[in-house]
Protein backbone atom coordinates (compact mmCIF):
# COMPACT_ATOMS: atom_id res chain seq x y z
CA UNK A 1 0.00 0.00 0.00
CA UNK A 2 2.90 2.30 0.68
CA UNK A 3 3.95 1.96 -2.96
CA UNK A 4 0.43 2.89 -4.17
CA UNK A 5 0.45 6.04 -2.01
CA UNK A 6 3.82 7.10 -3.43
CA UNK A 7 2.62 6.56 -6.99
CA UNK A 8 -0.59 8.48 -6.25
CA UNK A 9 1.43 11.29 -4.62
CA UNK A 10 3.70 11.46 -7.68
CA UNK A 11 0.71 11.62 -10.05
CA UNK A 12 -0.87 14.38 -7.95
CA UNK A 13 2.41 16.30 -7.52
CA UNK A 14 3.44 16.29 -11.20
CA UNK A 15 0.46 18.40 -12.38
CA UNK A 16 1.01 20.83 -9.53
CA UNK A 17 4.70 21.18 -10.46
CA UNK A 18 3.72 21.63 -14.11
CA UNK A 19 1.22 24.36 -13.16
CA UNK A 20 3.82 26.14 -11.04
CA UNK A 21 6.34 26.04 -13.89
CA UNK A 22 3.73 27.19 -16.42
CA UNK A 23 2.56 29.99 -14.13
CA UNK A 24 6.17 31.05 -13.53
CA UNK A 25 6.73 31.19 -17.29
CA UNK A 26 3.52 33.20 -17.79
CA UNK A 27 4.47 35.63 -15.03
CA UNK A 28 7.92 36.01 -16.58
CA UNK A 29 6.33 36.77 -19.99
CA UNK A 30 3.90 39.26 -18.45
CA UNK A 31 6.75 41.06 -16.69
CA UNK A 32 8.82 41.04 -19.88
CA UNK A 33 5.90 42.57 -21.86
CA UNK A 34 5.31 45.17 -19.13
CA UNK A 35 9.01 46.10 -19.21
CA UNK A 36 8.95 46.33 -23.01
CA UNK A 37 5.88 48.63 -22.92
CA UNK A 38 7.50 50.82 -20.25
CA UNK A 39 10.64 51.06 -22.40
CA UNK A 40 8.59 52.14 -25.40
CA UNK A 41 6.76 54.73 -23.31
CA UNK A 42 10.03 56.05 -21.89
CA UNK A 43 11.54 56.32 -25.40
CA UNK A 44 8.44 58.28 -26.52
CA UNK A 45 8.81 60.66 -23.57
CA UNK A 46 12.52 61.18 -24.29
CA UNK A 47 11.75 61.81 -27.98
CA UNK A 48 9.21 64.45 -26.93
CA UNK A 49 11.82 66.11 -24.70
CA UNK A 50 14.27 66.21 -27.61
CA UNK A 51 11.58 67.77 -29.79
CA UNK A 52 11.02 70.54 -27.21
CA UNK A 53 14.78 71.12 -26.87
CA UNK A 54 15.34 71.23 -30.61
CA UNK A 55 12.48 73.65 -31.21
CA UNK A 56 13.65 75.98 -28.44
CA UNK A 57 17.25 75.90 -29.67
CA UNK A 58 16.43 76.73 -33.29
CA UNK A 59 17.09 73.22 -34.53
CA UNK A 60 14.93 71.76 -37.25
CA UNK A 61 12.24 69.65 -35.60
CA UNK A 62 13.64 66.28 -34.61
CA UNK A 63 12.80 63.62 -32.04
CA UNK A 64 16.41 62.80 -31.27
CA UNK A 65 19.53 64.40 -29.89
CA UNK A 66 21.17 67.00 -32.10
CA UNK A 67 24.46 68.67 -31.25
CA UNK A 68 25.15 72.39 -31.52
CA UNK A 69 26.15 72.15 -35.19
CA UNK A 70 22.43 71.84 -36.02
CA UNK A 71 21.51 75.10 -34.25
CA UNK A 72 20.36 78.07 -36.30
CA UNK A 73 22.27 80.59 -34.19
CA UNK A 74 20.26 83.57 -35.46
CA UNK A 75 16.97 81.90 -34.58
CA UNK A 76 18.33 80.88 -31.17
CA UNK A 77 19.46 84.47 -30.61
CA UNK A 78 15.93 85.65 -31.34
CA UNK A 79 14.44 83.04 -28.99
CA UNK A 80 16.79 84.12 -26.21
CA UNK A 81 16.02 87.81 -26.81
CA UNK A 82 12.29 87.17 -26.54
CA UNK A 83 12.82 85.03 -23.44
CA UNK A 84 14.80 87.82 -21.79
CA UNK A 85 12.16 90.41 -22.70
CA UNK A 86 9.32 88.27 -21.36
CA UNK A 87 11.13 86.94 -18.28
CA UNK A 88 13.38 89.70 -16.96
CA UNK A 89 13.76 87.95 -13.58
CA UNK A 90 14.62 84.53 -15.03
CA UNK A 91 18.10 83.10 -14.79
CA UNK A 92 20.20 84.11 -17.79
CA UNK A 93 20.55 81.62 -20.62
CA UNK A 94 23.24 82.22 -23.22
CA UNK A 95 24.25 80.71 -26.51
CA UNK A 96 27.36 79.45 -24.72
CA UNK A 97 25.17 77.70 -22.10
CA UNK A 98 23.26 75.94 -24.85
CA UNK A 99 26.42 75.10 -26.77
CA UNK A 100 27.84 73.53 -23.61
CA UNK A 101 24.59 71.66 -22.92
CA UNK A 102 24.52 70.28 -26.47
CA UNK A 103 28.20 69.29 -26.40
CA UNK A 104 27.24 65.74 -25.45
CA UNK A 105 24.07 63.70 -25.27
CA UNK A 106 25.14 62.38 -21.86
CA UNK A 107 26.40 64.16 -18.76
CA UNK A 108 29.54 63.23 -16.83
CA UNK A 109 27.56 60.58 -14.91
CA UNK A 110 26.45 58.89 -18.13
CA UNK A 111 22.84 60.10 -17.85
CA UNK A 112 20.92 61.70 -20.70
CA UNK A 113 21.26 65.45 -20.43
CA UNK A 114 17.72 65.92 -21.68
CA UNK A 115 16.59 64.25 -18.43
CA UNK A 116 19.00 66.30 -16.28
CA UNK A 117 18.94 69.83 -17.67
CA UNK A 118 20.49 72.76 -15.85
CA UNK A 119 17.71 74.91 -14.38
CA UNK A 120 18.24 77.89 -16.70
CA UNK A 121 18.04 75.61 -19.78
CA UNK A 122 15.01 73.72 -18.42
CA UNK A 123 13.18 77.00 -17.70
CA UNK A 124 14.00 78.34 -21.17
CA UNK A 125 12.83 75.16 -22.96
CA UNK A 126 9.65 75.01 -20.88
CA UNK A 127 8.85 78.67 -21.59
CA UNK A 128 9.52 78.29 -25.32
CA UNK A 129 7.43 75.12 -25.53
CA UNK A 130 4.37 76.82 -24.11
CA UNK A 131 4.52 80.48 -25.10
CA UNK A 132 7.72 81.31 -26.94
CA UNK A 133 6.78 80.60 -30.53
CA UNK A 134 4.21 83.36 -30.91
CA UNK A 135 6.39 85.91 -29.13
CA UNK A 136 9.36 85.07 -31.36
CA UNK A 137 7.25 85.58 -34.49
CA UNK A 138 6.16 88.97 -33.14
CA UNK A 139 9.77 90.01 -32.52
CA UNK A 140 10.82 88.88 -36.00
CA UNK A 141 8.06 90.98 -37.51
CA UNK A 142 9.04 94.03 -35.44
CA UNK A 143 12.72 93.64 -36.29
CA UNK A 144 11.96 93.37 -39.99
CA UNK A 145 9.87 96.53 -39.86
CA UNK A 146 12.50 98.32 -37.80
CA UNK A 147 15.35 97.30 -40.13
CA UNK A 148 13.37 98.50 -43.19
CA UNK A 149 12.86 101.84 -41.49
CA UNK A 150 16.61 102.01 -40.80
CA UNK A 151 17.74 100.86 -44.21
CA UNK A 152 20.90 102.98 -44.13
CA UNK A 153 22.22 100.89 -41.24
CA UNK A 154 20.80 97.43 -41.94
CA UNK A 155 20.60 97.54 -45.73
CA UNK A 156 18.39 94.85 -47.12
CA UNK A 157 19.95 92.02 -45.16
CA UNK A 158 17.44 89.51 -43.84
CA UNK A 159 17.41 88.73 -40.15
CA UNK A 160 18.49 85.16 -40.80
CA UNK A 161 21.28 86.20 -43.16
CA UNK A 162 22.82 88.78 -40.80
CA UNK A 163 25.96 87.91 -38.94
CA UNK A 164 25.35 87.44 -35.24
CA UNK A 165 26.93 90.76 -34.24
CA UNK A 166 24.67 92.70 -36.59
CA UNK A 167 21.62 90.78 -35.38
CA UNK A 168 22.47 91.54 -31.75
CA UNK A 169 22.94 95.21 -32.68
CA UNK A 170 19.54 95.24 -34.42
CA UNK A 171 17.88 93.67 -31.36
CA UNK A 172 19.53 96.20 -29.04
CA UNK A 173 18.63 99.13 -31.30
CA UNK A 174 15.01 97.98 -31.47
CA UNK A 175 14.84 97.40 -27.70
CA UNK A 176 16.13 100.91 -27.07
CA UNK A 177 14.05 102.78 -29.63
CA UNK A 178 11.47 105.08 -28.07
CA UNK A 179 8.72 104.19 -30.54
CA UNK A 180 8.71 100.38 -30.50
CA UNK A 181 4.95 100.22 -30.94
CA UNK A 182 5.29 101.80 -34.39
CA UNK A 183 6.96 98.60 -35.62
CA UNK A 184 4.37 96.17 -34.32
CA UNK A 185 1.85 94.67 -36.69
CA UNK A 186 -1.60 94.48 -35.20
Amino acid sequence: MNKKIRILAIFLTLPIIALVILNGHQIKEILKEKSRKEGIEQRKQIAQLYKHDNNAFGIESSLEYRDFSYVDVNLLTLHIAVYEDNNPDAAEVTIHDIEDYLSSEYDEKGKLRVLNQPKNIADFVLWYSYVGTGHTLDLISCLRNYSKDHYDKYQDIGIFEMDIDMLNELIDDYRNCPNKDDYKEF
